[in-house]
């Protein structure tokens, strides 16, 4: 089974999420299964207003735990989750997040 061993936490639409999320791989008593080797996908769960998810969203497990480094979503929401899947295992949803709105910057003078 799939487990979010790193939660996804609120970001600022457009930017990379931080920290990095993980997803580990877990034998039926809860350990990690370092042999795991099929890939695992991230994908948007509940998405409140239709936002996209970019980034690399399918990595193969190293040691038992996928890793997501370059996770963006375009569009600012409140309660956006993600799931996490991969060919046999079962699948887990991340906990809620919010994405917030980018700011603008000061225009030039």
């Amino acid at each position: 089974m799939l487990a979010f061993r790193v939660q996804p936490s609120n970001v600022t639409a457009g930017n990379i999420m931080t920290p990095a999320l993980q997803v580990q791989i877990q034998d039926t008593l809860g350990n990690v299964d370092t042999s795991f080797t099929a890939s695992v996908t991230i994908a948007l769960g509940t998405n409140p207003v239709g936002g996209r998810i970019s980034g690399t969203t399918s990595v193969a497990p190293v040691n038992g735990v996928a890793l997501f480094g370059d996770l963006i979503i375009d569009k600012a929401g409140t309660g956006y989750t993600l799931a996490a899947s991969a060919s046999a295992a079962t699948g887990a949803t991340s906990a809620s997040f919010d994405v917030i709105a980018a700011t603008g910057s000061a225009p030039a003078r």
